[in-house]
């Protein structure tokens, strides 16, 4: 079984040169950790690092734009290339795979710093709710998401993901497992487009 956990992983199939512009969130009354609408749209600045930490690519920028939406078993989804079918719900923001099963990626509202389960191999921990990341300008009051191969397999970390709540992903690390791990990329949030 295939499971669609990495929220984030696809972004690399979209990259292209942007110019850069102030992030902004969109205007709704409700609370969500990622809005999502047909249309919606996310561009990032992306780096690469190398197992001594030196930045060795930061020439590329990635684009996650909600493509489509759909309603399955009564429960509205939307749907873009980086993380398949996803929706929030009252507990968080879920993914669905090709055979309709289901993944709690992000619980929010959150408060608690337990760690719980996304996959059987892969585990989550909420950090922090209060992280602070500067982009241009502005600055973003993040929820930290650590997520890493549970006990089993290793322990080591595989992504960190720092998310503004109505505004979505702002800061995403990718970490290469190898040896002890290192940071190998870095996206960080350039601009939005909620319209």
């Amino acid at each position: 079984m295939k499971y669609s956990w990495i929220p984030i992983i696809f972004l690399f199939l979209f990259i292209s040169c942007s110019k850069d512009s102030s992030p902004s969130g969109p205007s709704t009354s409700s609370s969500v950790i990622i809005p999502m609408k047909v249309g919606y749209s996310w561009t990032y600045h992306v780096y690469h690092y190398s197992s001594n930490g030196t930045v060795v690519d930061s020439s590329q920028t990635a684009t996650l734009i909600v493509t489509a939406d759909s309603i399955f078993g009564g429960i509205h989804w939307y749907n873009s290339a980086a993380w398949g079918w996803a929706t929030n719900k009252s507990d968080g923001f879920w993914q669905r795979d090709d055979q309709g099963n289901q993944y709690l990626i992000y619980r929010y509202p959150y408060s608690d710093t337990d760690t719980y389960a996304v996959s059987p191999t892969l585990n989550c921990k909420l950090e922090s709710t209060h992280d602070t990341i500067k982009v241009g300008l502005a600055k973003y009051s993040c929820y930290l998401y650590h997520f890493m191969m549970n006990p089993a397999n290793g322990g080591l970390t595989v992504h960190r993901e720092f998310i503004q709540p109505n505004v979505g992903l702002i800061r995403y690390e990718i970490w290469n497992t190898s040896g002890a791990g290192y940071m190998e990329y870095r996206l960080q949030l350039m601009y939005t487009s909620f319209h």
